[in-house]
């Protein structure tokens, strides 16, 4: 063996322990920190933005409704709903979403509370 080999089998050595360590800690990294809920994954962030989106589409339903309906008070459970689907439409989305209209009936239904960020009609 040269002195070539030498060196390059004394360099090995010494970093192989090192350049294993960090192969398992990029392997086994991402997997630690996705089980401990360090990452967050798209799944998450599409539910969180779904999540926001509804909250503020109940939150404009619920506004809508209280402006329009000037009997809120009187209305029962199912004429809440009704309501609710009526004004859980909007331009942009001719759909009405079921969790819109969950939300919004909900935000009717309640005495006197309102969803985050909007306050009843006077």
């Amino acid at each position: 063996m040269n002195a070539m080999q030498r060196k390059l089998l004394d360099g090995w050595d010494r970093w192989k322990a090192p350049l294993g360590w960090l192969v398992v800690g990029l392997v086994a990294g991402p997997l630690l920190s996705g089980l401990l809920g360090w990452q967050v994954t798209t799944a998450t962030l599409h539910r969180q933005v779904r999540d926001a989106i509804v909250t503020q589409q109940a939150a404009m339903c619920e506004m809508r409704a209280r402006h329009h309906v000037k009997d809120l008070a009187t209305l029962n459970f199912d004429q809440d709903g009704v309501v609710a689907q009526k004004y859980a439409r909007f331009p942009w989305d001719p759909t009405e979403h079921l969790r819109v209209v969950d939300r919004c009936s909900n935000a009717l239904a309640r005495e006197g509370g309102t969803l985050e960020g909007t306050k009843p009609h006077a």
